[in-house]
């Protein structure tokens, strides 16, 4: 079996409790991240396992990077969703790490099954860097944000 992993990895100047408040809201992602237009929870709402979400992006996307379904969730530590298109299974993982007042967040995509030997294309490794930095500056920008102080009142 083929795999192909895109990792990305950043540092928040904000407590780990903040950055997963953030994180654990879905439906307010596109508020801090410029990449998404809307997104949705598709049945059930709220991050649990089994659950499921739908993103729509602002770029044109490949489907499988339209959501999926939650399969682990760790407030503050780790949340993993994952999506299926044809041959191919996509898991996508946000993990935290708290560093003194300050918490590094690790987004990592992992494509495998038969499909994954048609995705590792230039453009589309490009597209998809750009889409977990920008999800990653869209993060840290609202948990360092003085305004994001109001994110939970709001």
């Amino acid at each position: 079996m083929r795999v192909f992993t895109v990792r990305e990895a950043m540092w928040a100047n904000a407590a780990a409790p903040r950055v997963w408040q953030r994180v654990a809201e879905v439906e307010r992602w596109p508020e801090w991240n410029p990449g998404l237009a809307a997104a949705k929870w598709r049945g059930k709402r709220g991050l649990a396992k089994g659950n499921r979400f739908r993103l729509h992006h602002r770029r044109k996307a490949r489907p499988f990077l339209s959501g999926g379904r939650v399969d682990h969730v760790d407030p503050e530590s780790a949340l993993v969703w994952s999506d299926a298109f044809l041959l191919l299974r996509v898991e996508f993982s946000l993990e935290f790490r708290s560093h003194g007042r300050g918490t590094e967040v690790e987004f990592t995509s992992q494509f495998s099954g038969i499909g994954a030997r048609w995705v590792p294309t230039d453009s589309f490794v490009r597209w998809l860097t750009r889409f977990q930095r920008e999800f990653l500056v869209g993060l840290r920008q609202s948990c360092e944000s003085v305004s994001g102080d109001r994110w939970s009142e709001e």
